[in-house]
């Protein structure tokens, strides 16, 4: 069975081909796993165990934003924090200053195949669990509020995986339980190792129709270059 850690190492490893899922998967790290300090302008901070995760998030939003990385010692280990600004919707002027991401949420996310993939792999990055019960795996993302539940089971819908709303002690939470629906999220997130670890042995559901897997080609322009 493949761990929590194990899956988020390889899409880690995904490239990032398309604006609209590198936009999708940065929205998907920030919303799900990070926190907005009050400052002027706002700040979302997101804290990883690791740092080849924290590399990701500064990867997606290279050229959107303009963040930054500390690194604290702690007595577990090293912590590593990405900071990323955000527009000040206090301020008259609703537009994103330069160098600001703008705010989690307010995008229509999860709009396409494409970006729906990537804003579960964003989720899952910050967010997400793999659970083992007895000989079947389960998916578990935290979610910030309900409406990142909303917007997730919607995602979830149009990659044809079913999931439920769980209510975690003080956490709203959106679960993949059903084992052909596990399968199908892991390949459309972009984990075939693990896909191909779970479907091993197992009698496999006939896919449903509009199941998107990870290897399909997204239909908007691919990315170039960095944007200004």
């Amino acid at each position: 069975m493949p761990t929590t850690e194990e899956v988020r190492l390889e899409l880690t490893r995904r490239p990032i081909l398309t604006e609209c899922c590198r936009r999708s998967e940065a929205t998907g790290m920030l919303w799900f796993g990070g926190a907005t300090e009050v400052t002027r302008p706002p700040t979302r901070c997101v804290d990883f165990d690791h740092l080849w995760l924290a590399h990701r998030l500064l990867t997606l939003v290279d050229g959107l934003a303009h963040p930054d990385l500390a690194v604290d010692e702690t007595p577990g280990g090293r912590r590593y924090r990405v900071r990323v600004p955000l527009p000040d919707t206090h301020t008259a002027d609703l537009s994103p200053p330069p160098g600001a991401f703008p705010l989690p949420g307010v995008w229509a996310v999860g709009s396409s195949r494409c970006d729906a993939r990537s804003l579960w792999r964003g989720a899952f990055l910050t967010g997400g669990r793999i659970r083992v019960t007895g000989t079947t795996i389960v998916v578990d993302v935290r979610c910030p509020d309900l409406a990142a539940v909303r917007v997730l089971r919607r995602s979830a819908r149009r990659l044809g995986v079913r999931c439920h709303y769980d209510a975690e002690p003080g956490w709203p939470a959106v679960t993949v339980r059903e084992p052909h629906d596990v399968r199908g999220l892991l390949e459309a997130m972009g984990a075939e190792q693990a896909f191909s670890t779970t479907r091993h042995g197992a009698a496999t559901r006939p896919r449903q129709r509009g199941h998107a897997t990870g290897t399909e080609r997204c239909a908007v322009t691919p990315l170039t270059g960095r944007r200004p």
